[in-house]
Parts: structure tokens; C-alpha cells; sequence
């Protein structure tokens, strides 16, 4: 009877350890996947006059910077945004508090292309939008730039 415990106690042992192999290795697969796919800063030129006229919206002149998600660039919480989703490069970008209206919502720029609003940028800017890029090189040569911009809604 004690045989049979330790073959059981065994079987559960090795379930326990090829299950927790199975997850560590999905988890590794989609951490290599995330930073191998993760879209990176290309811009999407298009017409703003074709956005402006689609919705009607008068277009704004903004500060637009680029920052990555690191704790160096943001606070002590850089993967969690305003809306508590994940940041993502090429898709994210954190507005100044007096475009607080736009959080949730879209926008286009000029020279970049559309983006989602999820995350406040900290309170002593104003009239900036601050978009997510993969990597601190590819923010630091997109630089400081004035663009127009239109805000699609939510």
C-alpha cells in the first residue's frame, strides 16, 4: 500500500512540475513575441485634410514628444496607464492634463498617424501629447516636434 502512495505522490509531483514547465514556457513565448512583434515608431503620413474632413474636427497645434516605458521616463508605475491598460509602442500615447477630455479616446497626428489616449502626462506641461515608442533611442531621435492634431472620440 505504501508502494502505491509513493507512485501517486510521484504522479503528482511530476504534473505539478511539467505544469508549471508548460506555463513558464508560454509565458517566456509571449514575452519573446511581444518584444520581437511589438510595433515600433513608423509613421503613417496621410492627408490631415482627409481626417479633418471625415470628422469634422478643427485641428489643433501640439507639442508632440516620445517616451518609453520605463520607470526612467514615467513614474514608479510605467506599465500601467491613467486607464489601467498596458502601454504599447506604436499604439499608446499620454496627453497634458487641459486635453484631460480626450482620455479613452483617439486621436490623429500629423505625421504619425492615430493613436489611443490612455495615460496623463504630469501637470506642469500643457498643450502635449506624448507618444510611446519601443526604445530610448528611437525617442530621443524623434525629438520635440509641432504637428497638428485631430481628436477622433472615443
Amino acid at each position: 500500500m505504501k508502494e502505491k502512495h509513493k507512485q501517486i505522490g510521484a504522479f503528482i509531483l511530476f504534473g505539478i512540475f511539467v505544469s508549471t514547465f508548460l506555463v513558464m514556457l508560454f509565458i517566456t513565448i509571449y514575452a519573446v513575441s511581444e518584444a520581437l512583434f511589438a510595433p515600433t515608431h513608423k509613421p503613417q503620413i496621410k492627408n490631415i485634410t482627409e481626417i479633418e474632413q471625415q470628422n469634422n474636427e478643427f485641428p489643433y497645434c501640439l507639442t508632440i514628444t516620445a517616451y518609453t516605458i520605463s520607470v526612467r521616463e514615467t513614474d514608479n508605475t510605467p506599465r500601467q496607464t491613467a486607464t489601467m491598460e498596458k502601454p504599447i509602442a506604436g499604439k499608446t500615447c499620454a496627453v497634458s492634463r487641459d486635453l484631460l477630455s480626450w482620455l479613452g479616446g483617439r486621436v490623429y497626428i500629423e505625421g504619425v498617424g492615430v493613436r489611443r489616449v490612455n495615460d496623463l502626462m504630469n501637470k506642469r506641461f500643457a498643450n502635449t501629447i506624448d507618444i510611446v515608442i519601443g526604445t530610448r533611442k528611437e525617442a530621443l531621435a524623434f525629438g520635440k516636434r509641432e504637428c497638428r492634431v485631430v481628436f477622433l472620440g472615443r
